[in-house]
């Protein structure tokens, strides 16, 4: 007796409807739910607002360092300008000008001016030729 495979054929499995899965449960819900999709905005546009602000805070941290290195700078000269300012309104000072921009003196003193000028082609005196030294 031989058997014949050709014959024999695979049952189908029978199910139950009970057993059956239903076709929802099956699939993911694509369907958006208002309350998460505000949730999920708001978060968003918390994120959002948030790195801005730290980008703004940034920006403004380096120009305050700027400015303040500006007004660094600004008071440095200005006490050197004060310094220069009351040297300025010394009397030292004030004499030092008087005689060497006005050609002042004090009441007694000589003034003495050199009767000789510089010429670039030698030394001459005020009122002799201007000819060349010997030997240009």
């Amino acid at each position: 007796m031989t058997i014949d495979t050709g014959a024999i054929r695979t049952i189908p499995k029978v199910i139950h409807l009970k057993e059956r899965v239903p076709a929802k449960s099956r699939r993911k819900s694509l369907r958006v739910k208002p309350g998460r999709l505000f949730l999920t905005l708001f978060a968003l546009w918390a994120i959002v607002t948030f790195c801005v602000q730290q980008i703004n805070i940034w920006h403004e941290t380096s120009v305050l360092r700027s400015v303040q290195r500006q007004v660094t700078q600004a008071n440095d000269s200005n006490k050197l300008l004060q310094t220069e300012v009351a040297r300025m309104q010394s009397s030292e000072y004030i004499e030092q000008v008087a005689r060497e921009r006005l050609g002042m003196t004090r009441p007694g003193e000589i003034l003495y001016v050199p009767s000789t000028t510089y010429n670039p082609n030698g030394i001459t005196a005020p009122g002799s030729s201007s000819s060349p030294a010997p030997g240009h």
